[in-house]
C-alpha cells in the first residue's frame, strides 16, 4: 500500500449530515484539520466544484469511438481562515448553492423534455454533473493537503 505525501504532514476530514442536497440549499459540516508538527499556511478554504461530463458515442467507418469531455461549470471558494501557522482545528463551513443553478441551458418540463431527452440518447450524446466538495489546506512550499467529497446536487431539490 502506497501512502501519499499528506499522509506524512496530517490529515483533513469533512464531516457533514447529508450529501444530497437541492438549489437554495446550504450545505454545512465541518473541517477538521490534523498535522502532525505545525505548517505555515496561505490559509485554509472549503470549495464546490461543479463538473459537466459529455459521453459522446461516434460512429466512424464503421466502427463506434466514445469521447468524454469534462466541463467545469461552477466553482464556489469559501475562506474558512488565514495565513498563519496551523497545527489541528476544526472549522465550521457553510456553503450556498444557488436558487439558479440549473437554469441556464435547462431542459423544458414535462413532455417536451422527455422528448429533448430521448433525442439527446438517440443522439449517443449524454452529459451529467459531477459535485465534488473539497477542502483545502494551501501551502506555499510543499505539497497542499487535501480532502475530496462527492455530493448530489438535484435539480428538483429533493433531498
Amino acid at each position: 500500500m502506497t501512502m501519499g505525501i499528506g499522509f506524512w504532514k496530517g490529515k483533513i476530514e469533512l464531516k457533514m449530515d447529508r450529501f444530497r442536497f437541492g438549489p437554495g440549499d446550504v450545505i454545512e459540516g465541518d473541517l477538521i484539520l490534523t498535522l502532525k508538527k505545525p505548517t505555515k499556511a496561505r490559509g485554509i478554504h472549503i470549495r464546490l466544484i461543479g463538473e459537466e461530463k459529455t459521453t459522446e458515442r461516434r460512429y466512424e467507418e464503421g466502427h463506434s469511438r466514445t469521447e468524454t469531455r469534462t466541463h467545469k461549470i461552477f466553482d464556489l471558494k469559501v475562506p474558512l481562515d488565514g495565513e498563519k501557522e496551523y497545527s489541528e482545528g476544526k472549522y465550521h463551513f457553510k456553503v450556498p448553492i444557488p436558487r439558479n443553478l440549473f437554469e441556464e441551458g435547462e431542459k423544458p418540463e414535462g413532455f417536451l423534455g422527455d422528448v429533448v431527452g430521448a433525442l439527446e440518447s438517440l443522439s449517443g450524446r449524454r452529459s451529467r454533473i459531477e459535485w465534488t466538495l473539497i477542502g483545502n489546506l494551501d501551502i506555499p512550499m510543499g505539497f497542499d493537503l487535501s480532502k475530496k467529497q462527492s455530493i448530489v446536487i438535484d435539480r428538483d431539490g429533493k433531498p
